[in-house]
This record gives structure tokens, C-alpha cells and sequence, in this order.
């Protein structure tokens, strides 16, 4: 997996660097207006309008009356890249399959540096987890997901994530206590699993499992989610659990296959 973004000391160009800035300020604030997008990446209105000029020339910004936001072109990007994942090819029907059997929502989550992003996400629920979809972004420390990641890297690793990367607080369950944490993780290590007890969505609960090799390497995980209103945590677990754990193992193990039989 890549390295997170404290371990890189890569000189970077500062042209790029701003376009990306505005880029991720347009995605964080749902678009902006001109005067709102330079307060937020402290540039000047000229600066910022002569790259949303450039970036709509080339389809990646659209403009809606005085408001800016992301264009539909960044799907191709997306579509292609998600496309040359091995992992999604390999996972797309077992995350199918836990959707299926459970009735709820199950997503593959990838770690990349230091974030998790969501390569597919399949849902069986009338209702799916709010305001997650393929390309969904999340810091680690509050949810399943990232938690089973955070349990199965090097200690060292996921301590460099976590000192990276704010632990801040989603809902009133979230852990940003570091110690907390890693006791956490050892729990995860432990039982097999991760729990998400309304720590990211309030309502919500989560169970998860990482999805490694036989050698040890950490492809990602599946998470399945459900409302609290619908479901008995503790059956929830007890049922979906052995799901995740099946779906995982055969996962890490077909990976490992499919590697050797391209070499």
C-alpha cells in the first residue's frame, strides 16, 4: 500500500498544489462561489479565478450562476483508475453477496495514504449509510473499516496515520484519545473484528474485517452497516461476523493466486 503523507519529503510544484487546494475545497464545501473559494484556499480572487478558467476549459469544473463546483469529468478519471484495481475486480461479488445475505450495506475500503476511500459499495437496505458512495473519503480512527485496516498494519504504521491525520470527532462515540485507540486496535486484533458503534454516522452501527495475505500484506477491508433502529447489535455481530470472516479470507487468498499466476 502507499505510504502516508508524513513519510514523504517529495518536492512538490506550487501550481499543482493550488489547483489541487481549490480542487478539494470545491468537493468539501459541495461547490463556492469566487470570493469563498479564495477566502478558503487564502489566494487571490485573480489567482483563483485564472485556474477555475483553465479547469472549466478542460471539463473538470463546471460553473452554476455565480457557483463553481467539481464536473462530471472527474468520473472518468475515477471509473478508470477504480477499474485497474485488482482488488475490485476480485471483490466486487463477495461485497454483492454480504449485502445480499445480511439485507444492509457493505462497502470494500481501500487505505491510501493515511486515508480510506471507498472502491464499491453494495446495499440490500432501503435506507444506506448517510452519505457514503464509491469515492467516499474518511479518516480511519471512526469507523469499522478503518479500524480493522489501522489493526492489521504495523503498529509503527498506524501510529504514523493516526499522529498525521487528527483524530477529530465525528459523534459523541468517537475515539480521539491515541492510547484509547490502540487499546482499541488491540481488541480488533484480538477478536477477529472491528465495531463502528455510531463512531462516524450517528444511528449507525458497523462491523468490519481487513482483508490481508497469507504473508501478512493489507489489501483493505468490508465493512456491512445498519441502522440502530433496525437491528439488535450483539445478533447483528453475532450473525454477520462469520460472513465477514469468510468473505475476507477467501479474498486474501485468491489475491495471492491471482498474483502469482500473472508473475
Amino acid at each position: 500500500m502507499g505510504a502516508t503523507e508524513v513519510d514523504s519529503d517529495a518536492r512538490t510544484l506550487r501550481s499543482v498544489e493550488n489547483t489541487f487546494r481549490i480542487l478539494e475545497a470545491l468537493k468539501a464545501t459541495d461547490g463556492a462561489g469566487l470570493t469563498e473559494l479564495a477566502e478558503l484556499v487564502d489566494m487571490s480572487h485573480s489567482s483563483v479565478h485564472h485556474y477555475l478558467t483553465t479547469l472549466r476549459e478542460r471539463g473538470y469544473v463546471v460553473k452554476r450562476d455565480a457557483e463553481y463546483d467539481l464536473g462530471i469529468r472527474f468520473f472518468s478519471l475515477g471509473g478508470y483508475t477504480r477499474h485497474r484495481q485488482d482488488l475490485y475486480s476480485e471483490s466486487r461479488e463477495k461485497v454483492n453477496e454480504l449485502a445480499a445475505e445480511t439485507g444492509e450495506t457493505a462497502r470494500l475500503v481501500v487505505e491510501h495514504r493515511g486515508h480510506c476511500i471507498t472502491l464499491y459499495q453494495s446495499s440490500e437496505a432501503e435506507t444506506t449509510t448517510p452519505n457514503t458512495y464509491a469515492g467516499f473519503e474518511e479518516k480511519p480512527h471512526s469507523t469499522g473499516a478503518g479500524k480493522a485496516i489501522l489493526a492489521a498494519l504495523p503498529e509503527d504504521r498506524a501510529s504514523r496515520i493516526l499522529a498525521y491525520h487528527e483524530m477529530t470527532e465525528r459523534t459523541e462515540h468517537t475515539i480521539t484519545d491515541e492510547a484509547r485507540m490502540f487499546r482499541e486496535l488491540e481488541r480488533v486484533r484480538k477478536q477477529g473484528y472491528a465495531v463502528d458503534d455510531e463512531e462516524c454516522f450517528e444511528g449507525w452501527f458497523c462491523v468490519a474485517d481487513s482483508i490481508t495475505t497469507p504473508d501478512g500484506s493489507v489489501l483493505g477491508a468490508i465493512s456491512v452497516s445498519a441502522p440502530v433502529h433496525r437491528i439488535d447489535p450483539e445478533r447483528f455481530t453475532d450473525e454477520t461476523v462469520p460472513l465477514l470472516n469468510n468473505a475476507t479470507g477467501v479474498l486474501g487468498i485468491n489475491h495471492t493466486y491471482s498474483q502469482w499466476e500473472t508473475q
